[in-house]
């Protein structure tokens, strides 16, 4: 039997990519994510589980960060096959790096894609798939919509679950100008204050509608991320110095609950770890 005669025709099993344009219009709201953003206007809280002065058990840490953020296309569509048909999947792969301003040294490095889910029902589902080499893995789903005007940025809650004046205490020490520990959303208000923003795009993500994260072990029992929330805010700016034209800026404020073990104790403090900034597209 000639076996070349049987097989399966190899177009069958290939997807190309079609062109750039076409990718991009298959991309909805990602789209304008594609390239290159960066932002000196972050900020990382979080808590470790170790003090260095006074009662608590452990110690806040905020620090300003230096972030680069590159969107690609994954060119060809995707297809997840089901009983009666084919769904197709379209997306963009992500590389994020930052760095301490202070120190100049790295504090997060992550990869992953964002995915643009159910076209034919139009019900503007997304996902997001992040790998972080803590020893987690990512998967949030949320969805997307476009308004007119600046975005309105909501409450990111951001207390320890165990709120004794010695962890409030560190709230206020490490308040700074530019960063409140209490209300992190003023931040990104702050840095929209007097800009002419045409439109928003928002995308909002979380582990809780679906999705979860996986760690390691030792990161499961020591500090354990139980969920993860997200919001982008892609938002059109007109020019100031270049009338009739308009630039790009990219906002965002993600949330991580980290639940650290309490020595001996079988409860677990419950702490959110904070990351905003505002990036603009190069």
């Amino acid at each position: 039997m000639n076996t070349a005669e049987t097989a399966e025709p190899r177009h069958r099993f290939t997807r190309l990519s079609p062109s750039l344009a076409h990718v991009s219009d298959s991309l909805g709201p990602l789209a304008d994510l594609l390239g290159t953003w960066v932002g000196n206007k972050g900020f990382n809280m979080v808590a470790v589980p170790f003090p260095t002065q006074g009662p608590a058990p452990y110690t806040l840490l905020v620090r300003p960060y230096l972030e680069t953020l590159t969107f690609s296309p994954i060119g060809a569509k995707v297809p997840n096959r089901r009983a009666g048909g084919i769904d197709f999947v379209t997306g963009v792969m992500y590389e994020q790096r930052i760095v301490d301003i202070a120190t100049n040294q790295p504090l997060h490095v992550e990869n992953g894609m964002l995915l643009l889910l159910d076209q034919a029902s139009k019900t503007n589902s997304v996902a997001r798939l992040a790998s972080v080499p803590h020893g987690d893995s990512v998967l949030a789903i949320g969805d997307w919509g476009r308004v007119e005007g600046a975005p309105i940025f909501p409450p990111i809650w951001s207390l320890p679950s165990n709120q004794d004046p010695a962890h409030m205490q560190q709230y206020e020490t490490a308040k700074t100008g530019e960063f409140n520990p209490k209300r992190p959303e003023a931040t990104l208000n702050n840095e929209i204050v007097g800009q002419h923003i045409l439109h928003t795009t928002f995308i909002n993500l979380s582990t809780a509608g679906g999705g979860g994260i996986l760690n390691i072990p030792f990161i499961h029992k020591q500090a354990n991320a139980g969920q993860f929330d997200c919001n982008f805010w892609i938002e059109t700016i007109a020019d100031p110095s270049n009338p009739g034209r308009s630039f790009q800026q990219l906002q965002y404020g993600q949330t991580t609950t980290i639940e650290f073990a309490d020595g001996a104790k079988t409860r677990r403090g419950r702490w959110p770890h904070i990351s905003i900034n505002t990036l603009v597209k190069q």
